[in-house]
């Protein structure tokens, strides 16, 4: 082969690699694109629609990964249900709008209390699940505050309280 040909090849393959250089971009971002959808709907997916509190599932994962730091900073750890009271005669006198009305002021509360030390969710209906690092005292008396923030919120309307075990 001649060193014209020899070029005239080469220029040849730098339009190939240069081809396929613009393709790897394209499909680098189409990935990149793909993971970021795939991480907004994974965020989604964790969170109750009405309450934005994590979903069970997500709640198990991060109420262990809490347990699991108790336990290594030889700490308490303690998992409260909350109950919202007469939560079926809410809905039924006063329809779900009420209630859903109800089960979103009382998951911003709840809200509140989230931190590195505790974890809240959605267990189900008008219940909500917390788990705290910390000893049972300290356990006792978060879920005095939560009882008594929510019993604070009522309004002259809607009276609400819960029960918090």
């Amino acid at each position: 082969m001649d060193l014209e040909g020899l070029h005239t090849h080469l220029d040849g393959i730098k339009s190939l690699l240069s081809h396929l250089h613009c393709e790897l971009s394209s499909l680098e971002r189409g990935l990149e694109e793909a993971l970021h959808r795939f991480k907004a709907l994974e965020a989604r997916a964790a969170r109750d629609d009405l309450t934005g509190l994590f979903r069970r599932e997500t709640f198990a994962r991060e109420a262990e990964r809490l347990r699991q730091k108790s336990a290594a900073e030889s700490r308490g750890f303690s998992i409260l249900m909350v109950d919202i009271d007469q939560f079926k005669l809410l809905n039924d006198r006063l329809g779900h709008l009420a209630g859903d009305q109800t089960l979103i002021r009382v998951s911003e509360i709840l809200k509140r209390f989230e931190s590195p030390d505790c974890v809240v969710g959605r267990f189900g209906g008008e219940e909500f699940i917390v788990a705290f690092s910390g000893s049972a005292a300290q356990a006792t008396a978060l879920a005095e505050w939560m009882r008594r923030a929510v019993e604070n919120m009522n309004s002259d309307a809607i009276r609400v309280t819960v029960s918090v075990g």
